[in-house]
């Protein structure tokens, strides 16, 4: 499936901007900031999200297991969850509370997103080894 390189580089999009929020999160960042990087997130992962779930539709109409596909929509709802907790403290604008909130759900949601992924990924990777139409 063509979809396949499309995840795969959407992943790394998605990592590049963990990476920058882990970076706000370990140096004090001011809200503007904090709200620009997850506006990049929440745009990435809105996209994203819909794409990889028609793919897992996909793969079960060609007759590709999905044992997990339960379980990954399942994390892509609690992301957005945790997206949408940083977001209410980003908009409260109050600087100590939302610093509080990067520590626990940025972080949690920076892990969370980062296993999340490189399961899909090795999911990913049989499929392609499987069938190289896929």
């Amino acid at each position: 499936m063509e979809q396949l390189p499309i995840l795969k580089k959407e992943h790394e999009e998605i990592r590049n901007i963990l990476v920058a929020l882990e970076c706000l999160i370990e140096n004090n960042p001011t809200i503007y900031k904090v709200k620009e990087i997850l506006n990049k997130l929440g745009e990435m992962w809105d996209v994203h999200e819909k794409r990889e779930e028609a793919a897992f539709e996909f793969f079960e109409k060609e007759g590709i297991e999905m044992p997990f596909k339960t379980m990954f929509i399942a994390e892509h709802r609690e992301f957005k969850g945790h997206w949408k907790v940083l977001n209410k403290y980003v908009s409260s604008s109050h600087a100590k509370i939302l610093n509080v909130a990067l520590e626990t759900d940025g972080r949690m949601l920076i892990d969370k997103f980062r296993k999340h992924m490189a399961l899909e990924e090795i999911f990913f990777n049989k499929i392609s080894s499987k069938d190289n139409k896929l």
